[in-house]
């Protein structure tokens, strides 16, 4: 299957908003991992006409089997063409997913104001005792089941933290 179809595909099953605009706006967060990039994007989506789209969904959907250090770039393309099908339909996306690589962050400007939309980068920062203890609260949670994800220490957040 070809990557359009599978996109339209992916957008079918997300919620989208009533609101068309003749320039939307794709809005990306950028951040280490536990610096609340999910919560203002599930906040934002919640408040305004905006689809909420994460690597997560794209994973799931796609590629089920990646890990956290997977530098997988179909994902990132998947995620871009999503995107891009998104603006091209008129509508708002938040995106929840570091894009650490300035280049990336270049590729996806481009192709958005290709369409005539625009795009929003946010850079969040969180003091990293908030983000240790965030960790150990997120790490409790996938160890009982109650949450989808990593198990995540400091040395690692420091990693990611110290890529973008």
């Amino acid at each position: 299957m070809n990557q359009a179809v599978l996109v339209k595909d992916m957008i079918r099953t997300m919620a989208l908003p009533v609101s068309r605009y003749d320039n939307p706006v794709a809005l990306i967060l950028i951040g280490a991992p536990q610096t609340g990039k999910t919560t203002l994007a599930h906040d934002l989506a919640e408040k305004f006409p905006i689809t909420y789209l994460c690597n997560d969904q794209i994973e799931t959907y796609l590629t089920p089997h990646l890990n956290f250090f997977d530098n997988n770039e179909a994902a990132l393309e998947f995620a871009f063409a999503t995107v891009e099908e998104l603006i091209r339909q008129k509508i708002c996306v938040v995106y929840d997913f570091s894009i650490d690589r300035i280049s990336d962050r270049n590729k996806i400007r481009i192709q958005v104001e290709a369409l005539g939309g625009y795009v929003i980068f946010v850079y969040l920062t969180c003091d990293d005792s908030t983000v240790f203890n965030r960790i150990q609260e997120a790490n409790i949670k996938v160890v009982g089941g109650d949450k989808r994800g990593f198990i995540l220490d400091q040395d690692t957040y420091m990693f990611k933290k110290s890529q973008i």
